[in-house]
């Protein structure tokens, strides 16, 4: 069940956001570690930020954060072979 919830809703911002930069940071030799580190965690920052009264929204952010991580790494993993 937590698969499915992940995969539904990192979906759209992996879609949308991560792979169009990802591509564009390779395409010019730009997507070293630091960079896409910055990329995938930045939406977990950004939902801790945007709902920081909000203990939900920070435990979501929380779980972006790490689910970012583990995306980045097997992307640039990935995609240096």
């Amino acid at each position: 069940m937590v698969f499915f919830s992940t995969l539904y809703i990192g979906f759209f911002p992996v879609i949308l956001f991560g792979a169009p930069i990802y591509s564009i940071l390779k395409k010019y030799g730009k997507n070293t570690w630091p960079i896409v580190m910055c990329l995938g965690l930045s939406p977990g920052v950004l939902t801790i930020i945007l709902g920081l009264n909000n203990l939900t929204w920070s435990l979501i952010g929380t779980f972006a954060i790490a689910s970012g991580a583990i995306v980045v790494v097997i992307t640039h993993i990935s995609c240096r072979l």
